[in-house]
């Protein structure tokens, strides 16, 4: 099996900062235990959280999670924690999907294709990006090229381009 391509990332026009500008953090969660997921994104916060300096933050990856999934709502803001149970967690990121940003309502969006060229499954790969005024979506795909009904990876690719405000 082909690990999945790494989601692409473009930044217009490059940001100015004393630190770099921005932060892309990549992850790869479990694709078998939800509790793993969970542990995964909250642990992702908790690195994000302890950054030495407040410069915007991306978060890409295979998160082997749909739309819905507990860790997927998490990094959006749209749940207050991932996994189960009362011990502390980070706040959550509050980040957003950037093909959701302009394309709310597209389906099918599933990611993963098994080299089949399958779009009807769940989106589980993602670009998060802050949410604007931060950051600006100015186009997000789903890659599904083939050539002659070969596919590169089991997965399709994703890519975004961001401009980042001053």
């Amino acid at each position: 099996m082909t690990a999945a391509p790494a989601p692409e990332l473009y930044f217009a026009p490059p940001p100015r900062s004393r630190h770099g500008g921005r932060a892309v953090q990549r992850g790869h969660l479990d694709h078998e235990s939800q509790p793993s997921r969970a542990r995964g994104v909250e642990l992702i916060a908790d690195r994000i959280a302890k950054r030495s300096h407040h410069d915007p933050v991306f978060l890409t990856g295979d998160f082997n999670a749909g739309e819905s999934n507990p860790a997927v709502l998490y990094i959006k803001g749209e749940a207050a924690r991932a996994s189960e149970g009362t011990a502390p967690v980070p706040a959550a990121p509050g980040l957003v999907d950037t093909f959701r940003v302009l394309y709310p309502n597209e389906a099918p969006v599933g990611t993963f294709n098994g080299f089949s060229g399958a779009e009807d499954g769940e989106k589980i790969d993602f670009i998060f990006a802050p949410p604007a005024p931060v950051a600006e979506v100015l186009l997000a795909r789903i890659i599904r090229d083939n050539q002659d009904g070969l596919y590169p990876s089991d997965h399709f690719p994703v890519t975004a381009r961001v401009r980042l405000q001053p």
